[in-house]
């Protein structure tokens, strides 16, 4: 199975100033134990594979319980994760000590997504206006650390203009469409590539100016 980096998808123009953002094309192949979440949605494939695979754990006493294909209801529990988020959530059933909740009964749809979920939760990605408010910091000199590799990326990614935008709402937006952008590639399992150079951060020289822009930001965010 083959998992492309992050800069492998994104095109070289992804963002813009109207904070629209554009793919690379992605192909969907229909899933199979080897490809799982080679596809960037659930669709009804995915959910036989699902259903193959609890049957296959726990046999007759799961289609005692839920039948042999899924009603609509598994489908539409699970259709905003991930496939890889699904793969990881199988990994997790699959990977149970013995004594441990679902060892011996199978899960509903609402338990299995609990499982799926955890992957997002191990991500640790931050909010997106912590993720501004860092990059922001760091521009005025005022923290130089990453809290996250995706805050690091993203910065990298950001147009080189980006400091001189002067109307906070349009500089916001436009980081928030590259930052979506990462976190859902993150999420569908594509890993982050290290970054090397240092991200283009803008002098700033009066402190009074910095002030300024950083309280314009904590209104924009409502935050104090």
């Amino acid at each position: 199975m083959s998992v492309q980096h992050v800069k492998t998808i994104l095109t070289h123009k992804s963002w813009n100033k109207s904070g629209e953002t554009t793919l690379m094309p992605v192909r969907h192949p229909t899933p199979s134990n080897n490809n799982i979440h080679s596809a960037t949605y659930l669709t009804a494939s995915h959910i036989s594979w699902v259903w193959i695979k609890l049957t296959e754990i726990y046999g007759q006493l799961f289609l005692s319980k839920h039948g042999n294909k899924d009603s609509g209801v598994w489908f539409e529990t699970l259709k905003e994760l991930t496939p890889k988020a699904l793969e990881s959530g199988m990994a997790r059933l699959t990977n149970l000590s013995a004594g441990q909740k679902f060892c011996e009964f199978p899960p509903n749809c609402l338990q299995f997504k609990s499982l799926c979920l955890a992957f997002y939760d191990d991500l640790r990605l931050p909010k997106v206006h912590d993720a501004y408010r860092e990059i922001k910091s760091r521009a005025y000199g005022i923290d130089s650390r990453w809290s996250h590799a995706v805050v690091k990326y993203t910065a990298m990614r950001l147009p080189q203009d980006f400091y001189a935008i002067e109307q906070e709402h349009i500089a916001y937006d436009l980081f928030k469409a590259a930052f979506k952008q990462v976190c859902s590639l993150v999420k569908q399992g594509h890993p982050i590539p290290e970054v090397t150079a240092t991200p283009r951060l803008p002098k700033v020289a009066d402190k009074n100016i910095a002030q300024y822009y950083l309280k314009q930001m904590r209104q924009q965010l409502g935050v104090s």
